[in-house]
């Protein structure tokens, strides 16, 4: 059985009754979890992506306080994993470049202020170099006076990122410094 297309879907909603694609969303949200948090995203906080990125910053300093420290590395980097994959969640929500940058800064001061990045066990340190990479990809596409806001910070974690590679494939995770305005 093959997937309908989206241009199929679109149409066949548009003749759905309403009480009906009520039921159809809600079933939506039953089936996944992500499913539920994106409509319960797209209903209440779809008008403003920067005051809903302020409340994650919130579930992520919970999280951190909460989880930190980790009795092992090996389940600290567990713990960081999980908390990157919170932010893409909610990132793909929100689709505002500004909304991941802010999040993105906030875990990189967060994993700063609980761990070093000379740290013996590999993976810690990778986790910050790869989100700081991931970081110059998406400060390339925006508009400059966006870019200003973050620059700064960015470059603060750019500048310790590069610094502190010494046992990093530096090919492996390209740092983006970008030029002053």
């Amino acid at each position: 059985m093959s997937t309908n297309k989206l241009n199929d879907l679109k149409k066949e909603i548009s003749n759905v009754p309403r009480k009906q694609l009520e039921t159809i969303c809600l079933q939506l949200a039953k089936h996944k979890v992500e499913n539920k948090d994106l409509l319960a995203y797209l209903l209440f906080d779809s008008d403003d992506p920067l005051e809903y990125a302020r409340q994650i910053k919130i579930e992520l300093d919970q999280f951190f306080s909460i989880s930190f420290p980790a009795k092992t590395n090996y389940n600290a980097a567990k713990l960081l994993r999980k908390a990157q994959k919170l932010i893409t969640k909610y990132s793909k929500f929100t689709k505002s470049a500004a909304g991941e940058i802010d999040l993105m800064l906030h875990f990189s001061d967060l994993f700063l202020q609980n761990f070093s990045l000379r740290n013996h066990y590999h993976p810690l340190p990778l986790i910050y170099f790869r989100t700081i990479s991931r970081l110059g990809k998406i400060m390339i596409k925006l508009h400059e006076d966006v870019l200003m806001d973050y620059l700064e910070s960015y470059n603060k974690h750019a500048n310790n990122a590069l610094q502190n590679m010494n046992h990093v494939e530096v090919e492996r995770f390209p740092i983006y410094i970008p030029e002053e305005f």
